[in-house]
């Protein structure tokens, strides 16, 4: 069942400036994290960014992925191959954000900002995100789309991730359901959010 305690992203992803509070209450597992996140740009531009998008009216996206899908995108080297590449070749051109659940209360909070919205001031498309399972910050990256996937320094790995695993999971995902927009249905869930799913 898809509740605000087992995906609390959904909520916290729901905020504007004015209603954002101070520090979003993530669980972490050492002060060595704490840490991290207190001194990691990225992360904390990242939410503050997706807040100042709500306060103008955007609305973030917010995905399903069901145990066969992400099958496909963990394990299925044609199906990852195919959609990596589509999404590098034909970026979105409009900016992105949201969550991406899937089982046992995990979430990819994603953030993707094209060239041209450079409010990152990286000098081309930017992609972050960060992972999370129930309330438990569990990794960070993000990357600097030009001509390329350079994978910026400074991401936080947990469980033997690879690094740029965490974004390509984000950008598969991202490819497929761009590629099947028409057919997406909602989620019938417990939230005041919608989610989209893909069979």
């Amino acid at each position: 069942m898809i509740t605000y305690n087992t995906y609390p992203s959904l909520l916290f992803l729901s905020y504007d400036k004015d209603s954002a509070p101070e520090e979003l209450p993530f669980e972490v597992d050492s002060i060595e994290t704490r840490k991290y996140l207190e001194g990691c740009q990225g992360y904390q531009e990242m939410f503050g960014i997706m807040a100042s998008l709500n306060s103008f009216g955007q609305k973030p996206t917010h995905y399903w992925i069901n145990n066969k899908r992400f099958n496909d995108i963990e394990y299925s080297d044609s199906f990852r191959n195919s959609h990596f590449r589509n999404f590098l070749s034909s970026l979105p051109v409009s900016i992105q954000y949201g969550c991406i659940c899937f089982k046992e209360g995990g979430q990819y909070v994603y953030l993707y900002l094209p060239a041209d919205k450079d409010i990152k001031k990286v000098g081309g498309a930017y992609i972050a995100t960060a992972l999370f399972k129930r309330n438990a910050f569990i990794g960070f990256e993000e990357a600097v789309l030009d001509g390329g996937f350079g994978v910026m320094s400074g991401g936080f790995y947990k469980g033997g991730m690879d690094r740029g695993g965490y974004l390509s999971f984000v950008s598969i995902s991202l490819s497929f359901f761009r590629d099947n927009t028409s057919e997406l249905p909602a989620v019938i869930n417990n939230t005041k959010e919608t989610l989209l799913t893909k069979q």
